[in-house]
């Protein structure tokens, strides 16, 4: 075994130069905002599609459901005025879709979300219940549900939002909108 003491020179040592390059989160324009930061770090992660407000102001759509054409997998139908426009989304074939729309982080629920509860679709059913989903009346309901996600987003004007995040299945939904929807767009106001 060996004893010993060990004494280290004091002195100064030059240390190798360190580089430190930083991305910001968020462009300079929001820098005095927090609002828009969660939106940013799911934008760096490449979670869903995100509409800008260059974006909205470059299409100079009068309608938010317009906004959304130019998202892959998104089917929007424009319908003449006083009918609900229809959204659906490539990936979210159940029926009836199942697409939640937020504003601001909060949830907006149809006014007829108890047309959700009665035709929401179950794997579990026996054949004569699917049978019996694919008559008229229920074919009706589909298509209500679908012009109420219209609905809903014909009460926001594209004057009026900042951006919009469009998430078109349930794999790109982020755990703060996902619920029992496939497919889920956020409108973040100015």
């Amino acid at each position: 075994m060996w004893v010993g003491t060990i004494v280290l020179a004091p002195g100064s040592y030059q240390l190798p130069d360190i580089t430190v390059i930083g991305k910001g989160m968020k462009p300079i324009e929001y820098s005095n905002t927090t609002k828009y930061d969660d939106v940013f770090r799911r934008m760096r992660i490449g979670l869903g599609t995100v509409i800008s407000r260059k974006d909205i102001e470059r299409r100079g759509a009068t309608r938010t459901a317009e906004l959304l054409q130019s998202v892959p997998g998104a089917r929007v139908t424009i319908q003449p005025d006083g009918m609900p426009t229809k959204v659906a989304f490539a990936r979210c074939d159940v029926l009836p879709p199942k697409v939640s729309v937020w504003i601001d982080g909060i949830q907006v629920i149809p006014e007829g979300n108890v047309l959700i509860t009665m035709v929401s679709s179950d794997p579990s059913l026996d054949p004569a219940e699917q049978a019996r989903r694919r008559t008229g009346s229920y074919q009706a309901a589909l298509a209500q549900m679908r012009g109420s996600v219209g609905e809903m987003l014909s009460r926001i004007s594209p004057n009026q939002i900042e951006m919009i995040e469009v998430y078109r299945g349930v794999a790109e939904i982020p755990g703060e909108f996902l619920n029992d929807s496939c497919a889920a767009i956020v409108i973040w106001t100015r």
